[in-house]
Order: structure tokens, then C-alpha cells, then sequence
């Protein structure tokens, strides 16, 4: 099923075309709170009893690039759903795409928890407006793996740290069943998301 929505050239990317929307679709209008505590992805190749869920990521960081920064991240599922985090980025390195790359890792964690918890979901779109993070996971990361993470350079990737294991937690997943997509969306569509990240730097 998931072949159905990827990009024909960068396979971690969710593509509009192969799901049937026009260009102008954007996340708000086909993800839709049609059961409890998630969001599906209404689509005109919706599979039954398959449903692809849809889920929106932010990072936020006050005062990024000074010694006062302060990051934190956002999970949006739903409307009050249970599924939702809000939390600050841990680490002493706090910047906005440190902020971006963990809000990935924990929904990914939130992913493996709703598959627990509900039967008969394989496939999750993840909204970002984050360019860097799908660069990163969708463009640059088979050329670093090759390279033993080294830029085109030869300079060590920046968060190396959080970019290999979340890298490496896509693959895990996909070998299991379950597979993730990314949609670079504007940010004007990623409100709930950008909120939750906000709040927990409040």
C-alpha cells in the first residue's frame, strides 16, 4: 500500500499526485478525524479496514543560536487526542533543527504506541514544515551513510546523534510493517503542531 503513496524519487516522501490530489491539497482538508483520537488520510485509493493515518510534527526554539535557547517539540494527532506530546527537547544542545529532527523521533515512538494499541494501521504520513528534515531523511542520508557520515566535505554530519537513529528507526519499522511517509507542507498548515512545540517552551 505504501508504494501507492511515495515519491517516485524519493521514496520517504509523501507524493499528492499518487494520491490522487491536485496540487492545491493541502494537509488540513485530507486528513480528517474520522475515528477516535486520529486523523486518516481521505483519499480516493483508501484501502478498507487499512486506513493511513496522518499525524503533523513542529520543532520550536526561543533564542536559537544564543546561549539562552530553549527548544522544545510538538506531536499533533488529533483534536484532544491522547496520542499528542508537548515536552522540551532534552540535551544540552538546544537549536530549532535539533527541535525539528526530535519532534520526528518522538512521533515516531507515538507511532509504535497507536500500532499497539490499534489493529490494522501500516502506514503514517507525517506532516513537517521543516525543508531541512526531509532533505535530510528523504535526500542526504543515503550519500552520508555511504560516506560513513561525512558530508561531501568530509566534515561530520550536524546531529549525527539524532539524525542516524531516527534513520535507522525508519528502516526498523518499515522491515516490521510499518512504514512512514513525510509531506513538506507550508507552515500555515502545521498550526496544532507548531502550538504544542510552542507551549512546551512557555
Amino acid at each position: 500500500m505504501t508504494s501507492e503513496f511515495q515519491d517516485s524519487q524519493h521514496p520517504r516522501l509523501f507524493s499528492k499526485y499518487k494520491a490522487q490530489f491536485t496540487d492545491l491539497a493541502r494537509p488540513d482538508s485530507v486528513l480528517q478525524p474520522v475515528i477516535p483520537n486520529l486523523l486518516i488520510l481521505c483519499s480516493p485509493i483508501m484501502v478498507i479496514g487499512h486506513p493511513t493515518i496522518g499525524l503533523y510534527i513542529d520543532g520550536a526554539c526561543s533564542g536559537n543560536g544564543t546561549p539562552l535557547a530553549k527548544g522544545g517539540i510538538g506531536v499533533y494527532f488529533g483534536p484532544d487526542s491522547p496520542y499528542n506530546i508537548s515536552k522540551r527537547l532534552p540535551g544540552p544542545t538546544q537549536t530549532s533543527q535539533r527541535a525539528e529532527i526530535y519532534a520526528a523521533v518522538a512521533a515516531l515512538q507515538q507511532i509504535l504506541r497507536v500500532v499497539t494499541e490499534n489493529q490494522g494501521l501500516e502506514l503514517f504520513i507525517v506532516v513537517t514544515d521543516s525543508a531541512y528534515l526531509t532533505d535530510c531523511l528523504a535526500k542526504h542520508v543515503y550519500k552520508w551513510r555511504l560516506n560513513g557520515w561525512k558530508t561531501s566535505k568530509g566534515k561530520e554530519v550536524a546531529n549525527q546523534d539524532l539524525l542516524e537513529p531516527l534513520d535507522n528507526m525508519l528502516d526498523d519499522m518499515s522491515n516490521r510493517g510499518i512504514d512512514v511517509l513525510f509531506w513538506k507542507a507550508d507552515r500555515s498548515d502545521n498550526v496544532e503542531a507548531d502550538r504544542l512545540a510552542n507551549m512546551a517552551i512557555q
